[in-house]
């Protein structure tokens, strides 16, 4: 009798189950990308790249490129030639063979 009440109790005792392994579980996880990995990076990464070198060229042309060329237009736009050539003269900085410049 006393066999047959401890198959019984244990019978009745629920077996641990580990949870992590359950198919209960794993049903509700997401299975990992195991194929393309490489091609999903790599999409991201060319994307990102070419984003962030559009930017900087179009920042490097806003901010560099075309105020320095309204600066140079400018300047050559008021430069004059016969004037700062006097003022080198009288400065000492430019000693011609001829002094007298028309």
């Amino acid at each position: 009798m006393l066999p047959g009440r401890l198959f019984r109790l244990a019978k009745s005792i629920p077996a641990p189950v580990n949870r992590r392994f359950s198919t209960a579980v794993a049903q509700r996880l997401e299975k990992p990308p195991l194929r393309g990995q490489h091609r999903y990076i790599l999409q991201n990464v060319l994307l990102l790249a070419f984003a962030v070198s559009f930017a900087s060229g179009y920042a490097l042309n806003t901010f560099f490129w075309i105020p320095r060329k309204e600066r140079m237009n400018k300047f050559f736009d008021t430069y004059d030639d016969e004037k700062r050539t006097e003022e080198l003269l009288a400065g000492g900085i430019l000693d011609l063979a001829i002094d007298d410049v028309d």
